[in-house]
């Protein structure tokens, strides 16, 4: 009986420290905005990735530089977002929400160029598209050739494009 009760305490401490952490990463995390704050983050396999600052694509220099940036046309959005620790550089596709004249992206979504798990519930949310603002929120998972797996949770972001 004992035992149990020693058992039962060590499994909720464990279950308490575990959520704690979890909570801690998130809220490491940028908040989700929409006002043009570029900024990024989310936790990739439960490791926090999160970045702020305009990232110019024009600027040959900016391979050292940390930021966001999207560009758009009428078909596809791109969102990058390079992150110095770790260092990272986050590239998203999908179809123009303006286009498909839907908030919520759930197909051809691309992450680094791999398509996303369409049986995992991967999406973006697009919570703001104009005036030169994008803004939302994502999840997904990605299978790569070689079976591994990268699971995206707590996504978001909120970019501003200074052109």
């Amino acid at each position: 009986m004992k035992t149990r009760k020693i058992l039962l305490i060590l499994i909720a401490g464990l279950s308490f420290f575990t959520s704690c952490k979890e909570k801690s990463d998130i809220e490491a995390l940028p908040p989700a905005t929409q006002v043009g704050a570029n900024t990024f983050g989310c936790l990739i396999n439960g490791k926090v990735y999160k970045c702020s600052g305009f990232l110019d694509p024009g600027d040959i220099f900016n391979l050292l530089s940390e930021g966001c940036y999207f560009y758009y046309d009428k078909e596809e959005v791109t969102l990058q977002a390079r992150i110095k620790e770790p260092k990272d550089n986050i590239l998203i596709e999908f179809p123009n929400p303006k286009h498909l004249g839907t908030n919520t992206i759930t197909e051809g979504i691309r992450y680094r160029t791999q398509e996303v798990d369409t049986d995992y519930d991967s999406k973006i949310v697009i919570t703001r598209f104009g005036g030169g603002i994008i803004s939302g929120t994502f999840q997904l998972k990605v299978t790569y050739d070689d079976g591994s797996t990268e699971l995206i949770t707590n996504g978001r972001f909120d970019f501003k494009n200074e052109e």
